[in-house]
């Protein structure tokens, strides 16, 4: 489910409600909204994250994770360029669609993950694709509590 022009009169928790022929579930559901400055200049987003100069070539329009996916001094600068690549958007709704799991989701919004190397090996494609995707898209996840 997405929910289109959602304000800050909007956030709160609510609940859904499903009924059918098999029966009925009822689910609470959070809604809660960040203000977050949509970053629209890759490179500058890096350079305000201190990214290190040999991860840089990653840093362009759209970041280029192939320029430094086999750079093992990038590893740790991941989140950084996550974080800038996300432009300030969250894009776990459409995560949840390519079926990345929970533990991945924080890339999804940008934000840093304690174990990243399982998400950099096995979804990092479809976290990107979500990124390109949804570029200059404020995407609101649902049911993710």
């Amino acid at each position: 489910m997405d929910i289109a022009n959602i304000g800050d009169a909007d956030g709160g928790d609510y609940f859904c409600h499903a009924e059918n022929a098999f029966g009925s579930a009822t689910q609470p559901v959070s809604v809660r909204l960040r203000n977050i400055a949509t970053v629209s200049n890759i490179s500058q987003c890096c350079a305000e994250q201190n990214v290190s100069s040999a991860c840089l070539d990653a840093c362009s329009f759209f970041l280029d994770l192939d320029a430094v996916i086999d750079k093992p001094e990038c590893l740790p600068e991941l989140d950084k360029l996550m974080k800038c690549a996300a432009d300030g958007s969250d894009h776990r709704s459409c995560c949840v669609q390519r079926s990345v799991p929970r533990r991945c989701l924080d890339w999804c919004r940008g934000e840093p993950l304690f174990n990243s190397k399982f998400c950099v090996v096995a979804h990092t494609k479809d976290i990107m694709s979500c990124f390109h995707d949804g570029r200059g898209k404020y995407m609101l996840p649902v049911n993710l509590a």
